[in-house]
């Protein structure tokens, strides 16, 4: 099914980045939202992680480990670099 959806939205999408100079990403969930900064302050409040919390304890546990910690960091870093030196902004699109 999401194999399915992830195609169709591929298509219809195919030309976008060329008519209006755009980077379209898609398939993964970026790593659970760790490379978005989506967890930069911890768990949002309705959040898959946070309304699913029995789910994706193992994941939250990492999460807020001291490794998981260190990767929030270093995200945190790389956004800073990519929007200094690269001139990037973040974008988010929320719904199609």
């Amino acid at each position: 099914m999401q194999l399915k959806f992830t195609k169709m939205i591929q298509a219809s999408l195919q030309k976008v980045p060329y008519r209006h100079n755009y980077l379209v990403l898609l398939g993964s969930s970026l790593a659970g939202g760790l490379l978005t900064g989506k967890h930069n302050d911890g768990i949002p409040d309705g959040s898959r992680f946070a309304t699913h919390l029995d789910f994706f304890k193992d994941t939250v546990k990492q999460l807020q480990s001291p490794e998981g910690q260190d990767q929030v960091r270093k995200v945190k870093e790389l956004t800073k670099l990519a929007e200094e030196e690269l001139q990037t902004k973040r974008l988010s699109v929320r719904s199609l």
